[in-house]
């Protein structure tokens, strides 16, 4: 693990980059380099299941040669956002999904966001790649809405304050919505940032299911988890697995 080299740049800029990850790619390796050439500490925290992959392990050899410090955590993203953090050592914290593109200018207004003390919070817009017709107007209303509601989601790459973060009692652990909890927790807290600033996320998911249904079956899920029902729960539907009794 290249953790101490980490955490000397993460003290040098104060910004630490945390990339949860189910399989690391060329990209992902792409992405370690911008970062850390950045000056920035960069924590990348693999499933347990992927990094037993000999590609995956390689992957993540050239990934620690880039500057990152690879951790491997139980397969659930908040758990592996949590973990990530705890193993950063700067006072802002970026979260960024390993399919991320086009984060130059991002990380830019980081970097300058870095060196103020103000505590906050906030998210970029995020333009969804892909060539099926209605990908732009989804995600126009998500930067809309997040923008009004300050309700935001991890596909827009967002960033924290340390201190924020603890009074708010930490990054949620679950394994689904995490990125809502985190938001609803902060949306009255220190100041949030919407900046014009776009990067690029998959529309894979949906191309593959279809624009209307994965909007729907979005929103279902929301609806569920404010009325009550625990984020394991919704896991364990959403991927096939059989309930807890807990749930």
């Amino acid at each position: 693990m290249n953790s101490t080299m980490s955490e000397n740049k993460a003290s040098a800029l104060n910004l630490s980059v945390v990339i949860p990850l189910t399989e690391i790619t060329d990209g992902v390796v792409n992405l370690v380099q911008l970062c850390s050439s950045a000056g920035c500490q960069v924590v990348m925290v693999l499933t347990e299941q992927a990094y037993r992959s000999k590609q995956q392990q390689t992957l993540g050899q050239k990934a620690e040669q880039s500057g990152a410090d690879v951790r491997v955590a139980a397969a659930s993203r908040g758990g592996q956002v949590a973990e990530g953090i705890d193993a950063a050592g700067a006072d802002w914290i970026w979260v960024l999904h390993g399919d991320s593109e086009q984060v130059a200018e991002a990380l830019a207004f980081l970097v300058n966001l870095s060196a103020t003390a103000a505590p906050g919070w906030g998210r970029f817009d995020v333009t969804l790649t892909g060539h099926a017709s209605g990908l732009k107007l989804v995600a126009w209303a998500m930067n809309l809405r997040s923008r009004w509601t300050r309700i935001c989601t991890g596909d827009q790459g967002m960033f924290f304050h340390r201190s924020l973060l603890r009074d708010a009692g930490g990054f949620p652990k679950q394994p689904l919505m995490e990125d809502i909890e985190i938001s609803r927790r902060l949306r009255n807290q220190g100041v949030f940032y919407a900046p014009g600033i776009t990067i690029l996320t998959s529309g894979e998911r949906w191309q593959r299911d279809g624009i209307l249904l994965t909007v729907l079956r979005m929103w279902r899920w929301r609806l569920r988890y404010f009325f009550g029902v625990s984020a394991e729960r919704l896991y364990a539907e959403y991927y096939g697995l059989k309930d807890s009794e807990n749930s």
